[in-house]
């Protein structure tokens, strides 16, 4: 493994494997006279207290200093052009555009910040000895949450997002399992890819009507949430008739369910990755008014006892219901039709061809 070991890496070299080593019980580090820490520098040193980084360092790369839990003191040499710890905050920050690019679970997010850099809290879900980040608190500074920001953080239990945050990145919060709700506040215009995907605790979410954009599994495999509300008045999305889901009004895809969701019968389309991974998902009603399921919209819901599929869908997805080890699949057509895919009952669970109720 990476982490860390490699010490002739951490200088820059040209690949993971020097003779030189990093001994893991190590727990101060001064760097001296280099200008790069590259990427999985020091990725899970965890006995790493302190960090001196000098005024030579103009480049870290992502996931340099990722599961060093027991970090608690990082200085940054004050004539550093590039880089800077102010506020004695216990991580890294770009002096160029005041984006944190390096957090710990000790860290206090400066009011000076503007974002939230590209994994700049990740943390590795297999590592040993992990406490870290249980709860963050993001300054009004901040306008956006970058990509991967708190990726896994799996002791996150919550976490406030001010009115300035304008867009939340592609799994800013994907593996935080442990986070049992998030107020997305009404400045938040994008919600990226995967943002909460397998946020497992997270019983419920509010999209306010501020958000034009939501990303693709951006709630997938959040098995435990059972209410879904979208704000009256959002442009885009819709949760009509108390439907406990995500629909793009426009088009009447619903995008993202939940345990309790009800297809309303004006749905015409049920997205890819819909239902992904909600395993507590006992029963679902397709109505006619349905013509395509998406890829893998009920893979792996693996509480799904039987599901009936009406003549009105003439396209079905890729794994569409691969995974649900309970299921009968009751269809009204006699035989496969022509645009549903082959994989989309990959492990063959039993269907029940012409049915009729």
């Amino acid at each position: 493994n990476a982490c860390g070991e490699w010490f002739g890496y951490i200088f820059g070299g040209e690949g993971y494997y020097s003779k030189f080593k990093v001994p893991p019980y190590i727990q101060e580090v001064v760097l001296t006279g280099s200008s790069h820490i590259g990427h999985s520098a020091f990725n899970g040193c965890f006995n790493i207290k302190k960090l001196t980084i000098p005024s030579s360092i103009i480049k870290i790369e992502i996931d340099a200093f990722q599961d060093c839990h027991s970090l608690v003191e990082i200085i940054v040499d004050k004539d550093n052009p590039l880089y800077d710890s102010r506020d004695n905050c216990c991580a890294i920050i770009k002096k160029e555009n005041n984006e944190l690019i390096v957090g710990f679970g000790n860290t206090k997010i400066p009011n000076s910040v503007t974002s939230i850099g590209a994994y700049a809290f990740k943390r590795d879900p297999s590592a040993r000895k992990f406490t870290g980040l249980t709860s963050v608190t993001i300054p009004d500074s901040v306008t956006s949450i970058g990509e991967g920001a708190f990726y896994c953080c799996t002791n996150l239990t919550s976490i406030t997002i001010p009115n300035s945050v304008t867009s939340i990145g592609d799994r800013a919060f994907s593996g935080c399992r442990s986070l049992k709700s998030i107020n997305i506040p009404n400045s938040v215009t994008s919600i990226g890819d995967r943002a909460f995907s397998s946020c497992d605790s997270l019983t419920s979410i509010t999209i306010p009507n501020s958000v034009t954009s939501i990303g693709d599994e951006a709630f997938a495999a959040c098995e435990s949430l059972t209410s879904i509300i979208v704000e009256a008045g959002n442009p885009v999305y819709d949760s009509r008739e108390n439907c406990n889901a995500i629909i793009e009004t426009k088009t009447n895809k619903l995008i993202s369910g939940c345990c309790n969701t009800i297809i309303p019968n004006s749905v015409t389309s049920i997205g890819n990755y819909a239902f992904y991974l909600f395993r507590s998902l006992e029963s679902i009603t397709i109505p006619n008014s349905v013509t395509s399921i998406g890829n893998y919209a009920f893979y792996a819901c693996f509480s799904l006892r039987n599901i009936n599929i009406p003549n009105s869908v003439t396209c079905i997805g890729e794994y569409a219901l691969s995974g649900c080890s309970s299921v009968t699949i009751y269809c009204e057509a006699k035989e496969k039709p022509e645009n549903w895919a082959d994989g989309w009952n990959k492990n063959s669970r039993l269907v029940i061809w012409g049915y009729t109720k």
